[in-house]
């Protein structure tokens, strides 16, 4: 515990003076070399395997939520005739309450 307080104390110290000094850009010429010592990094594509593994989670989550939106589209659209039918059963009977007081 101590030898990691005493790590951590001399990291500290160590930021603090390095924050102090001046600090300068490097020449354009360095940064070039630094850049052309880079090995080039070709994109490596994942086994076949491990495509296949991730695509069932995203064909699951599409198929739920293809059923989802089916099922909400069904329920809505039974909302709504519900409703118009309970519309057309009152305006039914208005209509037919009206229709007696005129008599």
């Amino acid at each position: 515990m101590r030898a990691c307080r005493a790590t951590v104390e001399a990291d500290g110290a160590l930021s603090e003076a390095l924050e102090k000094l001046p600090q300068h850009a490097a020449p354009l010429a360095l940064k070039r070399r630094l850049v052309a010592s880079w090995p080039i990094l070709e994109p490596v594509a994942p086994p076949r395997r491990a495509r296949r593994w991730m695509l069932s989670p995203v064909l699951a989550v599409a198929a739920t939520l293809a059923i989802v939106g089916v099922w909400t589209r069904a329920t809505g659209e039974r909302a709504a005739l519900r409703i118009t039918a309970g519309e057309a059963v009152n305006d039914h009977l208005r209509f037919s309450r009206e229709r007696r007081s005129l008599r």
